[in-house]
């Protein structure tokens, strides 16, 4: 149950973070609608994605694969964090 929960909110926090143009200057980013339904669309074609099934273990590789990306460009760009 515990492991579900975690998965949405890295589900959530990827689509958040993904959906921001990083092309932008800093304070001036702005949310993707297009980029966040690429997410649900990739997402969606894992197949049904209850506990424990491939469609489920396929987007948690997934979030943990877009997170660990963002993390390395973040961290190349010398970013320690999202700043207003």
């Amino acid at each position: 149950m515990r492991r579900g929960l975690l998965s949405r909110l890295g589900l959530l926090i990827l689509l958040l973070i993904g959906a921001c143009r990083s092309s932008a200057p800093a304070g001036e980013r702005t949310f993707d609608g297009r980029e966040a339904f690429r997410h649900v669309q990739a997402q969606l074609a894992m197949g049904p994605r209850y506990p424990g099934s491939p469609g489920w273990e396929a987007v948690q590789r997934y979030i943990e694969v877009g997170v660990t990306q963002l993390a390395a460009l973040l961290s190349a760009r010398g970013e320690r964090g999202y700043h207003h």
